[in-house]
């Protein structure tokens, strides 16, 4: 099973002749990997569809795809309009059933500094004589579709909560989506207006593998710091505890974005009593006016506490420089 790279159908990327924003992430485990989930995800396959023209698209890049969609016999549309930048991305679908017997639309925004998206899930997707329809919709919008988080977006959505414990080694994250109907998920749509029965997370997991540089070249997470029974390992964006004497791992803490991912927010980390100090910071290591800032992460209870104060005195003790061995 291939891992994506930017959650975007690798095929409809290829049809709209869109260029992905982001590199496509080295050869590593999936996010689907049944050790991570248990569970195996599903990669896309969408429908072929035919390019609409740019004046009929309103210059925007949109494909039509015609099918049995529904599975009802008869003949149904999607029109898929793409529109994207540096920073964010907007997907617009359309779903005429049945010779115009009805409509459903999807609307997507992406924002690529923020490691997880929420996306409304139309009501009339979610009954299950839909749920044809619905897996062909998400062919069209994601790469990568699994039936649960892996451990680093459960951190991420889990954040202060007790510790998840996993047995073997962590692997790096994949882009991917997931549908949802938990209230705390439905909690998350930032539009208080909408009340959806169901959403999907979009994770965008592949930025766990940022070096340095803004690359996706980092293959593992990078050893931070040795404790006594623990190693701490560090990704771009997350922080991992690995306890030696057991055998297993946890998801400490994963960053949330709000600046841009090709930058590594992981910058250092050390051993503090039964519990880890990291060291953050929003941009490019070098970049003047990048103040670090720390945080303590409890390996009792996983509760997270920030400190206000620039972490000055970890200039001289940074982590190794993240990039390729």
């Amino acid at each position: 099973m291939g891992c994506a790279g930017n959650g975007v159908s690798a095929a409809r990327m290829a049809i709209l002749g869109v260029v992905s924003l982001s590199l496509p992430a080295p050869p590593r485990a999936c996010s689907g990997d049944t050790r991570d989930t248990g569970q195996e995800c599903r990669d896309s396959t969408p429908p072929l569809g035919q390019r609409v023209a740019p004046a009929e698209a309103h210059g925007e890049e949109a494909t039509r795809h015609r099918g049995d969609f529904d599975g009802d016999g008869t003949a149904d549309e999607i029109v898929l309009t793409h529109t994207g930048g540096s920073g964010t991305a907007a997907d617009e679908l359309t779903a005429t059933l049945g010779n115009g017997r009805s409509r459903i639309r999807v609307s997507s925004e992406v924002d690529f500094s923020r490691l997880l998206n929420v996306i409304p899930v139309p009501d009339a997707l979610l009954s299950p004589p839909m749920q044809r329809l619905r897996e062909v919709v998400e062919s069209l919008l994601f790469a990568t579709v699994c039936p649960a988080p892996d451990p680093s977006l459960e951190r991420l959505l889990e954040a202060g909560r007790p510790l998840r414990w996993y047995e073997g080694m962590p692997a790096l994250p994949a882009t991917y989506a997931v549908l949802s109907a938990r209230p705390d998920h439905l909690a998350l749509v930032p539009h208080l207006t909408l009340r959806p029965k169901a959403v999907w997370l979009l994770y965008l997991g592949q930025n766990h593998a940022r070096s340095d540089s803004g690359a996706l070249d980092l293959h593992e997470p990078r050893t931070l710091a040795d404790c006594d029974d623990h190693r701490v390992l560090g990704t771009a964006h997350g922080v991992i505890a690995l306890d030696r004497t057991r055998g297993k791992y946890a998801w400490l803490y994963v960053s949330p974005g709000g600046h841009k991912l090709r930058w590594p927010s992981i910058r250092a980390a050390r051993c503090v009593d039964r519990g880890v100090e990291v060291v953050l910071a929003e941009g490019p290591a070098d970049e003047p006016g990048v103040r670090p800032a720390t945080l303590q992460i409890d390996l009792d209870s996983g509760q997270v506490r920030s400190n206000d104060a620039p972490a000055d005195r970890f200039r001289q003790r940074r982590a190794p420089r993240l990039g390729p061995p």
